[in-house]
């Protein structure tokens, strides 16, 4: 294994290497003799997508109970698929294509096609093939034996995130000055039971810089720097806390956190680019919700049950219908055949995300047998199954095979049916031009096609016949696009009633029966709709097939009382995990570090009286994540400067008591949204739709229509904050790269925790990228407008800028140098373009310190 360290160019060395943007370094180790650590993931994909298969079509010739094992090959035990069989292993780790499991499973391969009773589904031979391709991950341990309980013996039950929020004074701490509040007292009391002390506060402008990006996830402005620089008031950070939380861009930064979550993307379909005209809705509640405080028991409440929750006005109703987006935008195989299996996957991903975002638990372990780790028994995991198969998420087919999402339609206001009716007349007017145009080139297309006829009938190899084939060939091409513009039109363009994807009750409800293996064709007994019997605090709540709703009776999926249930501020597992969440945000790793597994498996916290106290002030807070957040950015200890200190380090190598702040990468899209403020384009307009339809040939129509790959965003939508741009499954648009190299999470999966990877790829990218070259000639370009300054206080100003600092002396001259020597070979704009590149890349504008 290779491991990578990048060093990023820092604008002091400009002077030496006047051609170079970023240098990296690799340093080399030897490969590791023992076997990396398999992820929780890839367990899990495992558990959920290949040990049901291995089970159904494997075990019965392949397995311990077989009468007769074939070819003495056995695939039931991590063991047995290391040793195989006769003819040695099946299976060649990270090579599907070579691997004989999958080439039999294939049936293309002359090897004897498996299972003998007939080909699988493509859609679990691919799952087999991606299992191999991460390298056959199987778990050690043995999967328990289906039961209808689990037993409190082995102490799983006792595990401190099941046990009810406990109430925690704040401890006395030997240096009674330094703390500035509760938070302080919990976390100082840990360095001095280590001998700790914490570090030095950070500069004014540090902490300023700091607060802005975690706050807005932008860089601060040149005028905040100097206000907040000149202010020596007590209150000085409270009021750049207070207006920083006021400000719409707070909603923007936090909202991307619970997208991570929601699996929210743009495109509808596992691997396919089906355009969705109404997610972009969802993204402006969260924002909404957000930059409003809505309190997060009732953000909660909405995303689950919105739609069968009272309201008090159209306003309102809208609202709560887009915000079960949460759980209707999400990974589905539309395109699968089998829409049992369908039905059970969405409900499987619903459990998954709700388990993993609001609780903190991998209940998706739960649907093929008990829970390995967590007291979650597979009764309980079909209890809420019955929940979600009682809600309509998928619609009747589209075309073939191809489902559709549900959508709800939104109550419109008298202003939006107005303007909607005036926006129809010019929709109306393009949509006639474009079939006029459409209908005169078809006619074209035919009388060419007719005369091309004739003279092919009377001599084929003739200029004539030749000229007419070229042009048809052109006449046909325009009519195609043509064709295409005006099916663009109708079915993206044509102003429509707003519509949201939601979830609704079905009209019966229903339990669910107990899938055997995971397996929906295999069912076992039925298993009454209900919730966890584990973290809760009350009686089994009785869920009604009918519920009492405004003046009469509706049918009841149990969604509004699973928002009850969740929501309760007893509920051990609720608060905490959305606080443990807001730590891990502000300070780079949580209370738990594993935020989305609070399970068995998951990590113990650091601080577990603080994470219980910071529970119990969210709920006395009103559930306010801005009030909580600012109480903790207020503290002393998030105002800690980064400074290494070897003493600390040797006793706390990792941190984990915070004796100092975390230096951290920025996200991906907070380095693209930072160098676009930088430079001057960013694009402050907030909402409205996502996906680039408007542009030329960004659809290819057809049963469905799909995005073509390599649409661009157009020059409408090209600077906007990222968070308004699209969002696809798989991989970003080709306009965003940025993103796809830095670790921007897959919207297929919940991601409370992004990985931070360092790659050669993206030092290549920062040093090459036209969309850095691009901006770094506007930031240039700005400079240069600038008269009656010098090049010194130019170089000040865009210091400041980007990197929300005065500049020093050295780094002037130096600065001043590097452009001097730059100018005279490449002028005077091309070297300021290379000397802000420069900026951009250091190691100071790309990290938050």
């Amino acid at each position: 294994m290779v491991t990578v360290t990048l060093w990023f160019y820092n604008q002091a060395s400009a002077v030496n290497f006047s051609a170079n943007i970023v240098a990296f370094l690799f340093a080399g180790s030897s490969a590791l003799a023992q076997t990396p650590a398999v992820s929780p993931a890839r367990l899990e994909f495992f558990e959920k997508q290949v040990r049901p298969i291995l089970v159904e079509h494997c075990h019965s010739c392949h397995g311990e109970q077989a009468e007769t094992v074939f070819g003495n090959l056995k695939l039931d035990s991590r063991a047995a698929l290391e040793r195989g069989g006769h003819s040695g292993p099946v299976v060649a780790p990270g090579e599907p294509d070579i691997s004989r499991l999958i080439q039999a499973v294939r049936y293309d391969s002359g090897l004897v096609g498996m299972p003998p009773t007939g080909k699988l589904p493509d859609r679990e031979i691919e799952a087999l093939a991606e299992w191999v391709r991460m390298g056959a991950p199987w778990p050690e341990q043995k999967a328990p034996v289906v039961t209808s309980e689990v037993r409190s013996e082995d102490g799983r039950n006792d595990h401190w995130a099941w046990k009810p929020i406990k109430k925690h004074d704040p401890p006395e701490t030997a240096n009674a000055g330094w703390p500035r509040g509760a938070i302080d007292r919990f976390l100082l009391a840990k360095l001095e039971e280590r001998g700790i002390a914490p570090g030095k506060d950070a500069d004014p402008y540090a902490m300023l810089r700091r607060v802005t990006l975690d706050l807005t996830g932008l860089p601060p402005a040149p005028e905040s720097i100097e206000a907040f620089a000149r202010d020596s008031s007590l209150t000085a950070l409270e009021s750049v806390v207070d207006r920083l939380l006021a400000a719409p861009e707070f909603g923007e930064r936090w909202a991307r956190h619970w997208l991570d979550l929601s699996g929210y993307a743009d495109n509808l379909g596992i691997g396919r680019r089906i355009p969705s005209l109404h997610t972009w809705r969802y993204r402006d509640y969260v924002i909404g919700a957000f930059n409003s405080d809505k309190p997060y028991d009732q953000f909660v409440r909405e995303q689950v049950a919105g739609d069968v929750l009272e309201f008090k006005d159209d306003l309102q109703h809208r609202e709560q219908l887009i915000a079960t987006g949460f759980l209707a935008i999400g990974p589905w195989a539309l395109v699968d055949a089998d829409k049992t299996q369908l039905r059970m996957d969405v409900v499987d991903n619903q459990i998954d995300t709700l388990g993993r975002a609001v609780l903190g638990l991998t209940l998706g372990c739960a649907r093929c047998h008990d829970h390995k780790f967590d007291p979650v028994p597979h009764s309980d995991y079909y209890a809420l199954a019955g929940i979600f198969m009682s809600t309509k998420t998928l619609e009747a087919r589209m075309s073939g095979v191809f489902s559709g999402v549900y959508r709800a339609a939104l109550p419109e206001t008298a202003d939006e049916l107005i303007a909607r009716g005036e926006a129809l007349k010019l929709w109306q007017r393009d949509y006639d031009a474009a079939k006029a145009e459409h209908e005169e080139a078809a006619a074209e297309k035919d009388r060419l096609k007719e005369k091309h006829e004739a003279a092919e009938k009377a001599d084929p190899d003739s200029d004539e016949a030749k000229e007419l084939a070229s042009k048809l060939a052109e006449a046909s091409k325009k009519a195609r696009e043509l064709k295409t513009e005006v099916g663009r039109l109708l079915y993206y363009q044509k102003p429509a009633p707003p519509m949201a994807l939601a979830l609704a009750d079905r009209p019966i409800p229903e339990s669910a029966r107990i899938n055997l293996a995971g397996n929906p064709h295999m069912l076992g007994d039925e298993v009454p709709r209900g919730f966890l019997t584990l973290a809760t605090t009350k009686e089994p709540v009785k869920i009604a097939n009918r519920r009492l709703f405004g003046f009469g009776f509706q049918k009841s999926s149990g969604r509004r009382e699973l928002a009850d249930w969740l929501t309760d501020p007893g509920h051990p597992l609720t608060a905490r995990v959305m606080v443990n969440r807001i730590w891990h945000h502000l300070f780079g790793a949580g209370i738990v570090r594993s935020v989305d597994n609070f399970g068995l498996q998951g990590e113990l916290p650091s601080h577990p009286e603080l994470l219980d106290y910071l529970a119990g002030r969210f709920v006395a807070l009103d559930w306010s994540v801005k009030k909580l957040i600012r109480e903790i950015v207020l503290s002393r200890t998030y105002q800690l400067t980064a400074e290494h200190n070897a003493e600390a380090a040797e006793v706390d190598p990792e941190n984990r008591l915070l004796w100092r702040a975390n230096r951290r990468r920025l996200e991906a899209e907070i380095l693209r949204d930072a160098v676009l403020l930088v430079s001057g384009a960013l694009d402050r307009r907030r909402g409205g739709m996502t996906l680039p339809i408007d542009t030329a040939g960004s659809v290819i129509m057809g049963q469905p229509p799909l995005m073509d790959p390599k649409v661009e965003l157009g020059e409408s939508r090209r600077y906007r904050r990222t968070v308004y741009l699209p969002t696809l499954r798989k991989s970003q648009l080709g306009d965003l790269d940025l993103l796809n190299l830095f670790n921007f999470p897959d919207p297929n999966t919940v991601t409370g925790r992004r990985d931070v990877t360092t790659v050669p790829t993206q030092a290549l990218y920062l040093m090459n990228s036209p969309f850095l070259k691009e901006q770094s000639e506007l930031a240039a370009g700005a400079l240069l407008e600038k008269r009656g300054v010098s090049d010194s206080e130019r170089v000040a100003a865009f210091l400041l800028r980007a990197l929300g600092r005065p500049a020093g002396t050295a780094e002037v001259e130096r600065a001043l140098a590097f452009l001097q020597e730059t100018e005279q070979e490449l002028g005077r704009e091309m070297a300021w373009a290379r000397y802000c590149h420069a900026v951009f890349v250091s190691n100071e504008f790309i990290f938050r310190s």
